[in-house]
């Protein structure tokens, strides 16, 4: 019986499943971008893509991991709904299981697969339902995250729940960590249990979701990163988590400048209270021979600096 996996490309649910064998239980593999981007290619690209893949930096395609397993792959940008109905009747799938999803699903995919097709959702439903949750909990300085594993319907995560998993968020976790926390450990133990239910014929209690609106995790607009942030009346400890946590995709302040700090990121070191009186929403001052910087606020002082990665820039250079 053909059981499929709806990614958008590699992930930590991804990396799990490999580590322990877990992406033989899929037959299929649905990789689900808007935009498909090639990489580079060429006799000298492909000898430096041959060895950062074999120091770990640059990891396989989903279709190179598809290949390697044994499993059927198939593109999907949204929008090609027929060639993918055909493809998966053609492959007698029964079983769907979705995590990162960049365009709602159409009724047409809900009802082929007939009530089996499951969504990993890493909040706790119904709270912060939309593309968005990780950074939504940040913001609101939620101390409790959790993955939501729920049947997919026509509404956006309103489908009934199978079960959840939690864990407690430290202040200051970044996203990486929470990621490998929720969708590598837990959102992968959730996914082998929902499998093995299947394949045992077995079923899994639900619980229909309250209908009601909650607020929607939306996406985050360019426009808005510099102004996200409450300089005034937030803690320390609450600008540090959001700026910790979300410091490989969040722009509240101006990123690092410079040849070797270009397209680099903040790494954020501590914080501590201290009251302080400034005629604008922070200030950076520079210290220990301007690398080191402090963020100063109203209610506190965060100090950092440039977070230089090779990794980064040789990723840049192969994309």
């Amino acid at each position: 019986m053909g059981k499929v996996l709806f990614t958008s490309g590699w992930n930590q649910l991804v990396e799990s499943l490999l580590k322990v064998n877990g992406i033989d239980s899929f037959d299929i593999i649905i990789e689900t971008q808007r935009d498909k981007k090639e990489r580079r290619q060429g006799v000298v690209f492909g000898v430096l893509k041959w060895f950062l893949k074999r120091v770990s930096i640059l990891k396989p395609t989903l279709k190179e991991i598809a290949i390697q397993n044994g499993l059927k792959h198939f593109y999907f940008d949204g929008k090609n709904y027929s060639e993918l109905l055909l493809f998966l009747s053609q492959e007698n799938a029964q079983l769907g299981i979705v995590y990162s999803m960049p365009f709602l699903i159409k009724t047409e995919l809900i009802n082929f697969f007939k009530g089996n097709l499951i969504n990993i959702h890493p909040s706790l439903l119904p709270k912060y339902r939309g593309p968005e949750p990780w950074f939504w909990q940040y913001y609101f300085f939620e101390r409790l995250g959790g993955v939501t594993f729920h049947y997919i319907d026509e509404g956006e995560d309103t489908g009934a729940i199978l079960f959840q998993l939690r864990y407690e968020i430290s202040v200051g976790m970044d996203s990486w960590h929470m990621q490998k926390l929720a969708i590598g450990e837990l959102a992968h133990q959730g996914v082998m249990k929902i499998v093995r239910a299947f394949d045992r014929n077995e079923t899994i209690e639900v619980k229909k979701q309250s209908k009601h609106q909650t607020f929607r995790a939306r996406r985050i607009l360019d426009n808005e990163h510099a102004i996200l942030i409450d300089w005034i009346n937030w803690q320390p400890d609450h600008v540090y988590h959001v700026l910790n946590g979300t410091w490989s995709w969040l722009n509240p302040i101006p990123m690092p400048k410079g040849v070797l700090f270009k397209a680099q990121r903040w790494k954020f070191l501590k914080y501590y209270d201290k009251k302080n009186i400034i005629d604008k929403d922070y200030q950076i001052v520079n210290s220990f021979f301007g690398i080191r910087k402090k963020l100063i606020f109203k209610n506190g002082v965060i100090v950092f600096r440039p977070r230089l990665k090779l990794t980064v820039l040789l990723s840049r250079f192969l994309k």
